[in-house]
């Protein structure tokens, strides 16, 4: 978006054009003209760096981590936050469960297998909590669960307004303090030089 002097704001078009002939299901800007993007049925995830200022550069670079599962379909997208993590890593909720992404070393790793087998994909929730005074991250996704016998049995199906008898499970996963320090030392061992003697 572009704002003159009196205030008019206007969209200016770019000709830029990334993952022509694909589809593209989630994404999500991590820094400033650079994004994590998730493609529909591919066996990659996508980081796409805008050009920025002209200059030297002045074309678009697209670089390929490798997904754990091929032909995933992205499911919700989130950053994981907390001190010194800026930027480092993304968590991908796919059919098969919650894959970590190393943004910064192009990587990435299954955390999370699904705890149901995932019917309905169009439930597209994850959100990556950090809670600081406890030093926290708590990763929050819903699923569908089947309802025990007992309860199905006296449920009206009529209205299948709960997906045919399924219940909508709400799971919650809290990491420790370690595991965002863990995050951090696989950053800092993998990005700094070391001399063995």
């Amino acid at each position: 978006m572009v704002s003159d002097n009196a205030g008019h704001t206007n969209i200016r078009l770019t000709d830029e054009a990334y993952c022509k002939g694909t589809a593209v299901n989630d994404f999500v800007e991590y820094k400033r003209d650079t994004f994590l993007v998730t493609i529909l049925e591919a066996s990659h995830f996508a980081i796409i760096k805008r050009p920025g200022g002209g200059g030297m550069f002045n074309s678009g670079k697209i670089t390929k981590i490798r997904s754990m599962n091929s032909s995933y379909l992205s499911m919700g997208i989130d950053l994981i936050p907390g001190p010194k993590l800026e930027y480092a890593y993304a968590l991908v909720r796919d059919r098969r469960g919650i894959q970590l992404v190393n943004l910064k070393l192009g990587t990435s790793h299954q955390l999370i297998m699904s705890p149901v087998p995932v019917q309905y994909t169009d439930i597209r929730f994850l959100k990556v909590i950090y809670d600081a005074k406890k030093h926290k991250t708590h990763l929050v996704t819903l699923y569908y669960g089947d309802y025990p016998e007992s309860i199905k049995a006296g449920l009206d199906m009529s209205a299948q307004a709960d997906r045919e008898g399924n219940r909508p499970v709400l799971c919650i996963y809290s990491f420790n303090r370690e595991f965002q320090s863990g995050l951090i030392s696989m950053i800092n061992n993998s990005t700094s030089e070391r001399t063995l003697y």
